[in-house]
């Protein structure tokens, strides 16, 4: 029972339905308030019956920092609740996840559930034309780009990962319908994270040849799907821009506030100015640069940085920063830590494997999938505000949920804990 509501979260969580529901009849927005409901009631189920409590160290310190930023640091705390809400129910989601999603089989649905939610997506942002109006992280044009970026390489390696039949082919489907997506986009900056993922993908692929044939087949659809949704060249000449530099003038704005953000930073060097209140103090340290951009300095309040790591620097100081690092190279290990596990155990003697009831090699493909999902994500974290939205925090959890199934609980050996 447990394990179905969990299930639920997690679906509720991938793709916000009360969202959907809602944009067709406004006063549905109540309906939020179940699924915060449902979590809650999940979470105290964790405290008071769950046997195997695992916890997540440095994302705990995060939510901590995030809670301490909004109680005495931050200015505006009806913006800064709002951002430590989303990283502690995202924080909560994963201690139920890591204590109640415990084997093979529940790693794989969670896994397939967030592929599907890229081809859900993919739909409606397509048809929107790069915008899923009826969702809050989405109905950005950029951030629908950045999203589409990490789905053409989470679901090529979920697809790579199944065995023939119909969730590998909804798999490829969803990775060519991802490469659509950011064409329709007309984002700069989703277009380059994909550009340095399929860079990274090649150089570090054992199989050139297939790799390089992926490669192609990309600049098909790139070059089809360009032609088809902005003629006359239109796509090609705003991607040529991106070469202008801090000339063009958005990219020249994004310089004037990342220039106030390291102001910020400086004049709060250790816990920031407090989560999402860059935009709420940029004006008490505008630069001599931002005042020639900004003459009436009053409209830079609420300003989004977008870039999640001058964000952090300026929003949460050298502790913040100190804890992304953490998380990061974290995750990394982790990430690491599972194929060479799965490599180790495909080298025993069929005796001394412990049993399993999925293949190891399908798991090494969901590694290689979040791998490529965060850095899309992280190209991407530098030119737009990724941080408020969940994607973060849930490639978080999914790897760590792989490394305690694969590394802790599924092989044999002693391993360290993470």
């Amino acid at each position: 029972m447990q394990t179905k509501i969990l299930y639920l979260l997690w679906f509720l969580a991938l793709f916000h339905p009360f969202r959907l529901l809602n944009s067709f009849s406004g006063g549905l927005s109540v309906l939020y308030k179940v699924q915060t409901i449902i979590l809650y009631l999940m979470g105290l189920a964790w405290l008071l019956f769950s046997e195997k409590k695992t916890n997540y160290p440095t994302l705990m310190w995060v939510v901590i920092l995030h809670i301490v930023g909004t109680l005495f640091v931050a200015f505006n705390t009806g913006y800064a609740r709002e951002v430590t809400r989303i990283i502690f129910e995202a924080y909560l989601l994963g201690l139920i996840t890591f204590s109640f999603l415990r084997d093979r089989e529940h790693i794989d649905k969670i896994f397939t559930m967030f592929a599907y939610s890229f081809l859900f997506f993919a739909i409606f942002g397509i048809m929107g034309k790069g915008l899923v109006r009826w969702d809050y992280g989405l109905s950005d044009e950029n951030q629908f780009g950045v999203f589409m970026g990490m789905g053409i390489f989470f679901c090529l390696y979920y697809a790579i990962g199944q065995a023939k039949g119909t969730r590998r082919m909804i798999g490829f489907f969803t990775s060519i319908l991802c490469m659509v997506g950011v064409i329709v986009s007309f984002s700069r900056g989703a277009f380059l994270g994909v550009l340095a993922c399929l860079g990274i993908l090649w150089l570090q692929s054992k199989k050139k040849v297939m790799a390089t044939g992926f490669m192609i087949f990309a600049v098909v659809i790139t070059i089809t799907a360009s032609a088809v949704f902005f003629p006359e060249n239109a796509f090609w000449t705003e991607m040529k821009s991106i070469s202008q530099g801090t000339a063009q003038s958005t990219a020249l704005d994004r310089v004037v506030l990342w220039g106030i953000a390291v102001e910020e930073f400086m004049g709060n060097p250790i816990l920031g100015v407090g989560p999402h209140n860059f935009g709420i103090r940029a004006a008490e340290y505008a630069t001599e640069k931002a005042l020639v951009r900004y003459p009436d300095f009053r409209t830079l309040w609420g300003r989004s940085l977008h870039n999640i790591y001058f964000q952090t620097l300026a929003e949460q100081g050298i502790v913040g920063v100190v804890l992304f690092v953490v998380l990061l190279v974290g995750f990394w290990k982790r990430n690491k830590a599972v194929r060479v596990a799965l490599k180790a155990s495909t080298s025993q003697a069929p005796d001394d494997k412990p049993q399993q009831d999925m293949s190891d090699t399908k798991f090494v493909f969901y590694s290689k999938a979040l791998y490529y999902a965060m850095l899309c994500f992280l190209v991407g974290g530098f030119f737009y505000p990724l941080y408020e939205l969940d994607w973060l925090w849930h490639l978080l959890i999914f790897n760590m949920v792989l490394y305690l199934v694969i590394v802790q609980d599924g092989l044999p050996q002693k391993t360290h804990e993470a």
